[in-house]
């Protein structure tokens, strides 16, 4: 069952330009955020890589396919809740454009949104007065293990 945002707490969040040379910036913070108040966890552990890796995603998406990457601006939030992380990326619109996944077997990118579903524990998008919120929720381990898969 997904946690609803009104039932998490936001531990952080940052407004960012919406350019390209943001998006290692942009994927930082969520890690940063979850660290400052799970200190048990290891910044070695998986989830901090799909905390990099979806991130960097979905602030790609709202800077490639919205307003934000026209001169505006991303919105990154971290949510948290027992042992579900919720990072939500809110960008300026259009609000008729929600994320989709198109990508051709043989194409070099569109496999964000594939990576997300993949990874994630759950993910949605919403409209918002500013744009499209689109998020993403991980499962914190108490005992997380390195996989090696980054």
């Amino acid at each position: 069952m997904t946690v609803t945002a009104q039932e998490m707490r936001l531990i952080g969040e940052v407004k960012l330009p919406g350019e390209a040379e943001m998006v290692a910036t942009a994927r930082m913070f969520p890690g940063f955020w979850l660290l400052a108040l799970r200190r048990d966890l290891d910044r070695a552990s998986d989830l901090h890589e799909d905390l990099r890796l979806l991130t960097s995603e979905v602030v790609t998406n709202a800077v490639r396919h919205s307003s934000s990457g026209l001169g505006g601006h991303v919105h990154i939030r971290g949510l948290l809740a027992d042992d579900l992380y919720r990072v939500e990326v809110v960008d300026e619109g259009p609000i008729w454009k929600i994320p989709e996944q198109r990508a051709a077997p043989m194409a070099e990118n569109g496999r964000g949104l594939l990576l997300i579903r993949h990874i994630a524990k759950a993910w949605g998008t919403r409209e918002e007065d500013s744009g499209v919120a689109v998020w993403f929720e991980l499962a914190i381990d108490p005992n997380p293990r390195r996989t090696g898969r980054a």
